[in-house]
Order: C-alpha cells, then structure tokens, then sequence
C-alpha cells in the first residue's frame, strides 16, 4: 500500500485574543490538510472567537516528527503542492 509522506507544516499567525504573532505546526500529508487541522485547532483548542487567517504557511523540518514517523516523513524539499 502506498502511503502518502506527512509534512510539517508551519502556520504563522496574529493571535486573535492577544494581537501577537504565533506560529504553530501540524503533520500532514497535504497543505489543504494542514489548514483544516489548523482550523479544528483554533476552534476547539483554542476556542477562537474567529479563525485567523495565517499570514505564512511553510512546510519545516521537526526532527521529533520525523523520529515519530520515520520513513513516512518527507523532507521540505520533496513536498509538491
């Protein structure tokens, strides 16, 4: 079975309640999955009023991510949109 590599992809944001810039990141195999990921944390963990939109999206490299998921996670540089 071919599995899609996951990606870290790193959000850069204002924080709506304290008007600072954040940054967060989520795995994902795709940047349309990261979004919603980032989305559904915003709203559920974060309990924002509204979800802010991100002013950078990059995919990094997370050496943590990377041990947790091994030969499934893909360097920046082999991400294709």
């Amino acid at each position: 079975i071919y599995m899609e590599k996951l990606f870290t992809f790193q959000f850069t944001f204002v924080n709506p309640e304290t008007n600072v810039h954040d940054e967060t990141q989520f795995c994902a195999s795709s940047q349309m999955e990261a979004i919603s990921l980032f989305t559904t944390w915003c709203q559920l963990d974060m309990h924002f009023k509204t979800v802010p939109t991100p002013s950078n999206i990059e995919v990094v490299y997370n050496q943590s991510d990377a041990d947790e998921y091994g030969n499934d996670y893909g360097k920046p540089e082999e991400y294709k949109d």
